[in-house]
């Protein structure tokens, strides 16, 4: 059947333009979905990518929104400013661009289990963001995460990156988080990497699964959210190096091994806490 109009809260989701569906693809009305169908609203570039330019007459999703599995890109500035989104769950982005979804003041909850690459300042200033798990994210540009979280109260707040290469500079900067587990493959801290803890407080652990040498502090400020309260876990034949290594030797006795800790396994396979 031809769908003249959906509307959740008086926002407009689809219009007959978008979208030709059955009635099994109308589900969940509490949701609002950028949706099944052979065009999801927002979409300006062939029906997988989201985009700034696909959403009109205030067709912007609000609520927990659901991306249809079409979906493999979220464009520049789609979602920008965009408050009244609670949460995303997009199945088969793969990539998300430059400020997507910066300003989502209102953003508490992403699903992208297949996203690779974060764009920057994706998720800046999304303050209510929370538990964060990434397990194929292997790239973030600088300021991806800056200032996200810092609304959320203190006290399990856990991000998971188990594929990540290296923190960009800025790349936490002011965000909020208490537990932050970084995988094998993350070699470096960019510059202003964990800067200004003033918002959210301390990184309460800081687990560094890279086996093979110190991960790399690139800068006296990278580890600003880094203090003598914090756990940093890592490898245990590392343990020396890293109270020896450059701008790590300044932070004094904080390094455990994960070896037998309750991080040995916990959240390696990205698995967020529950």
């Amino acid at each position: 059947m031809a769908i003249a109009k959906i509307t959740l809260n008086g926002t407009t989701l689809m219009n007959a333009t978008d979208v030709t569906a059955t009635a099994e693809d109308i589900i969940a009305p509490a949701t609002a979905m950028i949706a099944n169908g052979t065009k999801p609203v927002g979409t300006a570039s062939g029906g997988t990518q989201i985009d700034w330019d696909g959403f009109v007459d205030g067709s912007w999703p609000i609520g927990d929104v659901e991306v249809s599995s079409a979906i493999t890109s979220i464009a520049n500035y789609a979602l920008y400013n965009r408050s009244g989104i609670t949460s995303l769950s997009a199945s088969s982005v793969t990539s998300i661009g430059s400020n997507a979804m910066s300003g989502c003041h209102t953003l508490s909850s992403i699903e992208l289990p297949e996203c690779v690459s974060i764009g920057a300042s994706a998720f800046y200033a999304c303050y209510l963001l929370t538990n964060v798990s990434l397990p194929k994210c292997t790239t973030l540009a600088q300021s991806s995460f800056y200032g996200a979280g810092q609304d959320v109260p203190s006290g399990n707040r856990i991000w998971v990156f188990p594929a990540l290469t290296a923190v960009p500079s800025d790349g936490f900067r002011q965000f909020g988080c208490d537990t932050l587990d970084l995988g094998p493959s993350c070699a470096s801290l960019g510059t202003r990497a964990f800067y200004q803890p003033t918002y959210g407080g301390y990184v309460k652990a800081l687990i560094l699964r890279k086996s093979d040498a110190v991960v790399t502090a690139t800068a006296t400020n990278t580890l600003d959210k880094v203090n003598a309260s914090t756990k940093v876990y890592v490898p245990s034949a590392l343990i020396n190096s890293y109270k020896e290594a450059t701008n790590w030797s300044a932070k004094g006795d904080i390094f455990y091994p994960i070896e037998g800790s309750i991080y040995e396994n916990a959240y390696a396979d990205g698995t967020p806490i529950t």
